[in-house]
């Protein structure tokens, strides 16, 4: 079951090009896509994309019109707050969600081992119904390949089923140690880039991401900030698949 429904978002049968639309629970009103944009935008990048992210709220109200597979964000908090549950598997399986998503910040060490906790225990449920999870990670350096690869092992370890995350390589990879890193993508779970904000390298982020491992990405604002976010939506596919 876990397998069929992380199939229904994977393009050419190994990549994993995810729009990620749930920003407004952590972001509020600020620096995010209008509520009145998000089906429109989502219908304009649906060719190019192989699921979208959505809070249940904007999953209910836009679930007619939405025909991409769903992920739900199930773990978030505005910023500044530890990540708590906003979702339920029960909300998932109702909405048939190909896969639900979990916010885990490495960075909250006062609150880490709450949310792996409360994380753990939410993946049990989400693996005894058949529902993938996507974990999204939060705090390392994305510079810093050491901790990266940490997180990337933390999450194979707690069972993701995906996990997105902040990778930023310099242009020359081979100047790069790349040792750890590479270690810990070999055998892990697929790994999604995530853009953070706006980023005029964002293109070839996501083809230096794939070099190294990367099944795909897991992008928000880089997509529906553009002027046309169908082309940008492309534009990453095609250097995903290229």
């Amino acid at each position: 079951m876990i397998e069929r429904r992380l199939a229904r978002m994977r393009l050419n049968d190994k990549y994993y090009p995810i729009l990620a639309l749930d920003h407004g629970l952590t972001n509020g009103t600020g620096d995010i896509i209008p509520a009145h944009n998000m089906a429109e935008i989502v219908e304009s990048c649906s060719q190019s994309i192989g699921g979208v992210v959505l809070t249940y709220g904007f999953a209910m109200s836009c679930r007619e019109c939405i025909k991409s597979p769903l992920i739900l964000q199930c773990f978030g908090a505005p910023l500044g707050f530890q990540r708590v549950q906003v979702g339920t598997i029960e909300q998932a399986l109702r909405l048939d969600a190909a896969a639900v998503a979990v916010q885990i910040d490495f960075g909250q060490k006062d609150h880490l081992s709450s949310q792996i906790g409360a994380i753990s225990s939410f993946l049990s449920e989400a693996h005894s119904m058949g529902i993938p999870v996507l974990f999204m990670v939060n705090g390392p350096d994305p510079t810093d390949l050491k901790k990266i690869a940490k997180s990337i092992r933390m999450c194979q370890e707690l069972g993701a089923d995906l996990i997105k995350i902040r990778c930023v390589m310099s242009q020359n990879q081979d100047t790069v140690d790349t040792s750890d890193l590479k270690l810990a993508i070999k055998g892990a779970p697929p790994l999604l880039l995530t853009g953070g904000g706006v980023n005029a390298n964002i293109v070839s982020e996501v083809a230096n991401a794939k070099k190294l491992g990367f099944n795909g990405y897991c992008i928000g604002r880089n997509i529906f900030k553009a002027q046309k976010p169908s082309e940008m939506a492309q534009a990453l596919t095609d250097a995903l698949i290229a």
